[in-house]
């Protein structure tokens, strides 16, 4: 063999050239180099097998109802008599230290009385952790809706719900009157549409409030409730009586002093007062439910057409 610097004939056993003294590449040298080369490509190799395998479990790990039933009894549901939790639809996420997100359904048994809502779960099986995302009135209306009459729109709230929460974190599900909320809560009802969402929404405040004679006016082409007007029957001061309200209420309490006077005033100008049946409408503050309204006036309207136009809403 030769040297790889001088060309010098050199024998196999030969460390170094005797022309030149550079040091001999042996056949021996360039095989151990070449095993050591192997080795590190195959660890390499395992570690990503090995990381393939971690992330598929983790895909792929069933969340079943009785894992989130024995959940939710050993963390704070206990004190009931019955708890139940049907998952509806699961997606993979990565949000914090979660990995899934659940549509479910809990159903809830107390004194032989069962009540079932809907809701949305971050789950991380492997720690065993689970965890509810806090949603807005009338959005747990539209979910609560969507369990109960349309399961074939399970998958793809489930989807629209987990992107979401990747994209702008849990807390945009109850950021009322932000543009990320309404953007979220119109998405929801293009899948669902938009007449279901508004009667998801209407049926669940009736249900909830059932004395309440009121009308939910929502902005055009979304389910975001704007206002609520209530028909009211008031009484109206007669503006053409020669005497302005409150003298008219004193003569009126002064009953024994003032009668003529009062019954005179009647006789020439009429009932001191007129009834007046109009929709008064508030502004439901931050789009939250009857129940919990801040009542804002914004005006009186003798016919809820004439409110719908004055105000661009719709029922």
């Amino acid at each position: 063999m030769k040297c790889r610097k001088c060309g010098n004939e050199i024998e196999e056993k030969d460390e170094y050239c005797g022309n030149c003294g550079a040091k001999v590449k042996t056949n021996k040298t360039i095989k151990l180099k070449f095993n050591y080369l192997v080795a590190i490509i195959a660890v390499i190799v395992i570690s990503i097998i090995i990381g393939i395998i971690v992330l598929i479990y983790n895909e792929n790990v069933k969340i079943s109802n009785k894992y989130l039933t024995d959940n939710f009894k050993q963390n704070g549901f206990s004190q009931y008599d019955d708890v139940n939790v049907e998952v509806l639809d699961v997606e993979n996420i990565n949000y914090q230290n979660f990995n899934k997100i659940v549509f479910a359904k809990i159903t809830i048994t107390e004194n032989g009385t069962s009540l079932s809502n809907a809701g949305l779960l971050l789950v991380n099986k492997k720690e065993n952790k689970v965890e509810g995302i806090t949603v807005n009135t009338n959005l747990f209306y539209i979910l609560n809706g969507v369990a109960k009459n349309d399961t074939d729109k399970t998958e793809e709230v489930t989807k629209l719900s987990a992107k979401y929460v990747q994209m702008l974190g849990a807390d945009i599900f109850q950021e009322i009157g932000t543009a990320d909320f309404e953007n979220l809560i119109n998405e929801y009802s293009k899948i669902i549409g938009l007449k279901k969402c508004r009667e998801y929404i209407k049926a669940e405040n009736k249900k909830i409030n059932t004395n309440l004679d009121a009308t939910l006016l929502f902005e055009k082409d979304s389910p975001m409730i704007k206002y609520i007007a209530f028909y009211e029957t008031t009484l109206k001061y007669n503006a053409n009586y020669p005497i302005d309200e409150r003298t008219f209420k004193y003569f009126s309490n002064d009953y024994y002093s003032h009668k003529n006077t009062i019954n005179t005033l009647e006789y020439l100008y009429g009932p001191a007062y007129t009834t007046v049946n109009e929709y008064a409408v508030y502004k439901l503050e931050g789009n939250d439910s009857v129940e919990d309204l801040e009542k804002s006036k914004v005006g009186s309207y003798s016919t809820l057409e004439e409110a719908k136009e004055t105000l661009n809403v719709e029922e």
